[in-house]
């Protein structure tokens, strides 16, 4: 959908089980979208089910586990200002104006009930030091 950040959209049931698809954001078929989890599989009450994942590419999924990107219970994805800090402060932060540009309101499955949890949304950022 337009809008939507290149690479970054929920995780639908299908995409649980076949992340060979198409990204229905960049329209990428390559054999890269991963299925991350929001709540991280380290903290307890993390599941499998499909409430708590996204689906990312590869770059995306690394910049939600290391915490420099975080999703907001409204559903949009941001750049974490701490962690940015943190990369400015070591001069590693080369591309992250590109970064936040590239980021925004996710898309959602059709079924809300595929929806990422708030209440996960919640746990996880509180887990990553996110308020």
């Amino acid at each position: 959908p337009r809008g939507s950040p290149p690479g970054v959209f929920s995780l639908c049931a299908e995409h649980v089980f076949q992340l060979e698809g198409a990204s229905p954001l960049s329209g990428m078929q390559l054999g890269l979208v991963e299925a991350a989890h929001i709540v991280p599989v380290s903290v307890d009450g993390s599941t499998d089910h499909v409430q708590n994942g996204l689906s990312l590419l590869p770059q995306f999924h690394r910049a939600f586990d290391s915490g420099l990107i975080y999703l907001t219970t409204e559903y949009i994805m941001k750049v974490n200002d701490g962690r940015a800090r943190q990369l400015q402060a070591n001069g590693l932060d080369s591309g992250l104006d590109e970064l936040r540009r590239t980021l925004g309101r996710i898309a959602l499955p059709k079924m809300q009930r595929h929806w990422p949890d708030k209440a996960l949304i919640r746990k996880a950022n509180k887990a990553r030091g996110i308020r």
